[in-house]
This record gives C-alpha cells, structure tokens and sequence, in this order.
C-alpha cells in the first residue's frame, strides 16, 4: 500500500511539473510564449525602382534636377515594436549601419523579442549623444565605416553623395547629416514610426517572423521642405540646414509586405 501510495505521489508530481513547464511555454491555445526573432529588411528605393549605387543610373527629383547616387548610408537605433494597445516593446542597444553599397547590411535579425502581436515599428535614425559619450566602439559604431566626423562633432546620421550637373563645376554634391544640440538648433536626430498598414505581425519562438521595409531617397528633396542640389550641393557639417533635411527623410520609411 505504501508502495502503491508513492508511486501515485509520484506520478502526480511528473504531471504537475509537466503541466508548469507547458504553461511556461505556450498559452491556451497553445501557442509558444517565449521570445522570438524577427527579420526586418531595408529596401532601398528611388520611387519604385531599386537604388542604383554604382552612380550609373539618373534619377529626377522633385525639383526636376538630374542626379546620381553613389553613398548612401544610414544609422537605424534604439528600435521600439508597437503593441496593438499602443505600448512599446524596447530593443535596447541595438545600432544598425545600412550602407546600399553591402546587401548583407540590408536586413537584420532582432533576437529575444517578446512573444507577442505587433502592429508597427518605431526608430531613431541617427546615433545619440549618450552613445557618442562611450567613446570608440566595435561594429556598427566602428569610425572605420566612414560615419564619424570626430569626437567633438560626433557620428554621421545619414550620409548621401552622388553627381548632378547643377551642382557646380565639379557636378558632386554631399549631404552628410549629424548634430544634437537642442540649443541652437542644430539637433538632427529623428525618429520614424512605421505602422505595417493595419496588419499585425506575431513574433514568438515557433515562428520565422520577416518585414520588409522600403526607404525612398526621392524623400530627401520634398516633404515639408524642397531642397534644390543646384542651390545647396554640399551640407557636411552641423548647422541649421542638416535639421531641415532630416525633417524631409524622417518619413522616407514605408512598410512593404510580411512573410
């Protein structure tokens, strides 16, 4: 009898234990609730047609003006997921270079995610101050990218070169977007929201989650400001002018599909 007894205890013990762990792990219906990874791509555009970056192809801008495109790079950090309540799940310490001359930076595998639906994504485009303060960095942060002005003036946000006839003798010009100071106007840090047009996706271990993301270099010249290349080719530096463009490529970011 007490033999039979322990083998009961037992036996309802192994259940109970199961049964945490399973509740531990998926929910009602029986779906995973740990974390997950989610695959988000870049896709660099001019309009509808994929960003040449070999300096071969013309484009027209808003304006009218002829241009070529042969740099194009851009920080994305400090990534927020939306819930469908409207919170956000923070990714911290996540810096992200994507330079359309390496396809192998267009796409990024954000790991231990919360389980969970989403409905859109947030970011900075840029690097912050705080981040600059930590000195030399590997990765991402490294100067080696060629987004690092100097200590004083700090990282690159958004670099684009390329030609266009009405730039001047030399037909080149340079938009080299960094600054963060509130107090005179010079705070080029921006952030863009991305809804996934009414969609949600879900993210937990189960699943290979994957968005795509479309970044328009034609939102550089229009939206709220037009910026003529012929009337200014070359912004490298902080001042009032990186703030204006930053405003125009702040909504250069759309959502294209899941998968």
């Amino acid at each position: 009898m007490k033999n039979y007894l322990k083998r009961l205890i037992n036996l309802l013990l192994v259940i109970l234990i199961a049964g945490c762990g399973k509740d531990d792990m998926s929910d009602s219906n029986g779906n995973s609730i740990l974390p997950g990874a989610l695959n988000v791509e870049f896709l660099n555009r001019v309009d509808t047609s994929s960003l040449d970056i070999t300096g071969n192809t013309n484009y027209v801008n808003s304006n009218g003006e002829l241009y070529s495109v042969n740099v194009f790079k851009y920080y994305i950090s400090n990534i927020r997921l939306i819930k469908p309540d409207s919170s956000r799940y923070y990714l911290p310490d996540t810096y992200w270079l994507i330079d359309a001359e390496k396809p192998l930076s267009f796409s990024n595998n954000l790991i231990n995610v919360a389980a969970g639906k989403y409905i859109g994504i947030e970011f900075m485009i840029g690097v912050d101050s705080t981040t600059l303060s930590k000195g030399v960095q590997g990765g991402a942060l490294d100067p080696s990218n060629g987004m690092v002005w100097s200590w004083s003036t700090g990282y690159i946000f958004v670099k684009m070169e390329g030609l266009c006839p009405l730039a001047g003798t030399d037909s080149l010009f340079q938009y080299h977007i960094s600054g963060y100071h509130d107090y005179d106007g010079t705070n080029s840090l921006r952030w863009s929201t991305v809804y996934f047009n009414g969609q949600s996706i879900e993210v937990n271990k189960s699943l290979c989650t994957k968005i795509q993301i479309k970044a328009d270099v034609q939102e550089f010249f229009k939206n709220p400001s037009d910026l003529s290349i012929a009337d200014i080719p070359n912004v490298t530096m902080p001042g009032h002018l990186p703030p204006i463009i930053a405003d125009n490529y702040k909504d250069m970011f759309s959502f294209v599909k899941k998968y």
